[in-house]
This record gives C-alpha cells, structure tokens and sequence, in this order.
C-alpha cells in the first residue's frame, strides 16, 4: 500500500469503493429502473468515499462537462482550483485526467461504466488506477452529471 496524500489505497479497498458506490446508486433508484435523481444520491451516507469521488455536470450544448468537486485523493499533481472549470483544464499526468476521460459512457449507457488503466505521473512513476462512472438526473429525465470514483496505486520507479 502506497500513501497518497495522507490517505491509504490498497486494491481491496478500490473493489469495496466501486461496490459500495454502485449500492448507493441502486439504492438512489428506489426499486425502479430510472436513474437516481442528483439529491436522492447524496442523500446517501457517503461522506467515507467523498475523498475518491468527483462530480462532473454535463454541458447542455454537448462541450466539457464542468467539474463541480474532486475528493483530496484525487488532487495530486493539481496546483490550481479545478471546480467550475472544465474536465478540459485537468492537467494530463494526473489522477484526475486519467479518472475523468471516459465520463462520458455512462450518460451515453444510460447506467454504471468503468475504465481503468496506467499512466506515467509527473514524478517518472507508474500509476494504475480504475473508474467508476454513474450517471444521475434533476426533475427530468435527462442525465445531468456523472458522479464517479477513482482509487489508485503509484508504483514507484
């Protein structure tokens, strides 16, 4: 297990994040098959998870979605505040980046997606990761913003 500011990642505890996360949106859906509505879900006890999730609310006109807020693990190799910019403005050698690039299957699946991958960090070491999206709504029907969660693991090189 690496340290990652100050919070402690092993690959059980991304698995029991991604399972954990779904449960909550299942639960959001109250027994039906529509998506939970955006203040069902974090209606949620969630506060555990928040320092691995993001909020990302979909542009209308179809650009970047807008980055409402990024958990504490997830801001390593950001010097700046990324909230209301766009997923465009997230730095590339970051967890953030990689977490954040494919936001965009879930509103398109209309339900969970996940990605996961490796890259090269700023420092010169490997970092694997994997990604949960899922979609929520307003009042209406269409999807509104991705909550997601991310963990990591940097291998040092």
């Amino acid at each position: 297990m690496e340290p990652l500011n100050k919070i402690v990642f092993s690959d059980r505890m991304g698995r029991r994040l991604d399972e954990r996360l779904i449960k909550v949106w299942n639960d959001a859906r109250r027994g039906s098959n529509e998506l939970p509505l955006f203040r069902d879900f974090f209606q949620q006890y969630i506060a555990d998870m928040w320092p691995f999730l993001f909020v990302l609310h979909l542009n209308p006109q179809g650009g970047p979605a807008v980055i409402d807020k990024i958990g504490e693990a997830l801001t390593s190799g950001i010097d700046q505040n990324l909230n209301g910019k766009t997923v465009s403005d997230i730095p590339e050698k970051t967890i953030l980046y990689h977490a954040t690039r494919d936001y965009n299957v879930a509103p398109l699946k209309r339900g969970v997606a996940s990605a996961s991958g490796e890259f090269i960090n700023n420092d010169g070491n490997i970092v694997l990761y994997r990604s949960t999206f899922l979609p929520v709504r307003e009042e209406h029907d269409k999807v509104s913003a991705v909550v997601g969660a991310a963990s990591y693991r940097v291998q040092i090189v």
